[in-house]
């Protein structure tokens, strides 16, 4: 009987400690599913050793210069992970590839934050879409770029992406072997740095 009576209380016990552990868990969970963007209200992201690469054709286009300037979107707002933290908006810069000389790169994007908290975030180039222009060849690429967001140094580096070629058209495309379906990846890190009037990114 006394064996009996300590096994149930030892059940007893248990199934409280999980019902505790799980409502912690949750109450966690629900603790880091938002974060709050606060500065800008303008961001002017500087890029430095931007690169696009074409993973079948091994071709690169590369851009000595890349500056992005966008807009902080409700800053002060909290928001759900994946949620749009600013507007990129559209630019166009002047790029070059090694066979097909000058190209003009036009991107138009938005910035997520996926996760994260204090020094360290995960943020998303997301609703990518590039076209870029050689002559006698104009292709587009669309998809999305995970990096790493370190706010201390106001620095966006490239970890990884998830990009292909939607649309190819023009002759000399097939010189530098562009077909729809190829996988993009995007390289190189672009800084914030705060113009008159506006603040560091800051997320919370």
């Amino acid at each position: 009987m006394k064996s009996t009576l300590s096994r149930a209380v030892r059940c007893v016990t248990v199934a409280v400690a999980s019902v505790t552990v799980i409502a912690a868990s949750a109450t966690s969970a629900r603790a880091t599913t938002d974060y709050t963007p606060t500065g800008g209200p303008s961001l002017n992201l500087v890029g430095t050793s931007v690169w696009f690469t074409n993973v079948p054709a091994n071709q690169t286009v590369t851009c000595s210069q890349f500056d992005v300037a966008g807009q902080v979107l409700s800053p002060g707002t909290s928001r759900t992970f994946g949620a749009t933290a600013a507007d990129l908006g559209v630019l166009t810069h002047a790029c070059s590839n090694p066979i097909m000389g000058p190209t003009t790169l036009t991107a138009d994007w938005d910035l997520e934050v996926l996760a994260g908290s204090g020094t360290s975030w995960t943020a998303r180039l997301a609703e990518v879409s590039i076209k870029v222009s050689h002559v006698n060849c104009v292709w587009r690429f669309e998809g999305t770029v995970d990096g790493t967001f370190i706010p201390s140094t106001q620095r966006w580096t490239a970890t990884s992406s998830d990009l292909v070629i939607t649309s190819v058209v023009g002759t000399m495309c097939v010189t530098i072997d562009l077909l729809p379906g190829d996988a993009m990846v995007m390289g190189g890190y672009l800084t914030n740095i705060p113009t008159a009037g506006s603040g560091p990114l800051t997320l919370s």
